[in-house]
């Protein structure tokens, strides 16, 4: 087993076929081919699985190559401190649904990166996407929400993918609305409350097309709907339209509500959050920093209750 050999195998999997693999290594397909078939049959196991759509990783793969990454960027800090290199980039990449509490814990963990060179991700996505994102290695953690309506068919997915979830708190579910709205004065509103109220979903354009809070409780479709994909958008159609938006959890001092207000929703709730992850893949340190953030930052929202 070689460094390169390692390098290849990472290629391919971040590429997902041997040809642009190739291509972006300036090697040709059948030596990298012939390189990493002579790896698979060193180490024992299939890497990859080879289709005419491209090369998509085993499970002995997704563990191998989890390991690879870690070797090969020892190998290039090592390099680093004696070529005076930048030397490889720390990475990190977390699955989840958008919510403030999961931006929040991202952004403590780029601030507490020590190094000039860094590559994290956030990628978003509905559930079968992020549980798909980490098995495959393509998410080191992912976030998912677990309501009693959810947890069987969300337990019964995690055990086929060979994942665990570790539940970390236990959040409310809020409506944003604007300030200008009497409901500002209420301790809580019901979905009665806003029936009159065009709600602003923020969801990804695909999948089956239903609002993450909505799918967790089995609710209805609002009649008036408006669908955005990006939070900032979403603010400002709230306030222009007099509208409203689902939330799970909250933060007190979250800026990015400014001229919105947190309403607890009645009736609805609390739910899970809590961290999706590989049994078998050791977390670099970056997921495991993320991970201890999301649990401060959950556990602080508004109404939490830690539950580990």
């Amino acid at each position: 087993m070689t460094l390169q050999q390692l390098r290849y195998v990472l290629e391919v999997a971040t590429c997902g076929s041997m040809s642009s693999a190739a291509a972006n290594l300036f090697v040709a397909q059948p030596s990298l081919s012939k390189a990493i078939g002579e790896l698979e049959q060193e180490m024992g196991i299939k890497i990859f699985r080879r289709t005419f759509a491209g090369s998509t990783l085993t499970d002995d793969g997704v563990r191998f190559v989890a390991y690879a990454r870690q070797v090969v960027e020892d190998a290039d800090r090592l390099e680093a401190s004696y070529k005076g290199s930048y030397g490889v980039r720390p990475s990190f990449t977390v699955a989840a649904v958008h919510n403030t509490l999961v931006s929040r814990a991202f952004g403590e963990v780029v601030r507490a990166l020590d190094s000039a060179y860094y590559e994290l991700a956030i990628r978003g996505g509905e559930v079968t996407d992020i549980v798909e994102g980490v098995r495959t290695n393509e998410a080191d953690l992912g976030v998912l929400y677990r309501s009693a309506e959810n947890a069987e068919a969300l337990g019964a997915l995690t055990h086929a993918m060979g994942l665990t979830y570790r539940p970390i708190a236990s959040v409310p579910v809020f409506v944003l609305i604007s300030t200008k709205h009497p409901c500002t004065n209420h301790d809580s509103v019901r979905l009665s409350d806003l029936e009159d109220l065009p709600c602003i979903e923020q969801r990804p354009w695909y999948g089956d097309g239903v609002h993450p809070v909505r799918r967790l409780f089995r609710l209805p479709e609002a009649a008036r709907r408006v669908i955005v994909a990006d939070g900032a958008t979403r603010r400002d159609l709230i306030a222009h339209l007099n509208g409203y938006a689902l939330a799970v959890g909250s933060l007190g001092d979250d800026p990015s509500t400014n001229g919105l207000a947190r309403v607890r929703l009645e009736g609805f709730g609390p739910v899970d959050i809590g961290l999706l992850e590989h049994p078998d893949r050791p977390l670099s340190r970056a997921a495991r920093e993320f991970a201890a953030a999301l649990e401060r930052v959950a556990c602080s929202s508004v109404g939490a209750v830690a539950l580990s």
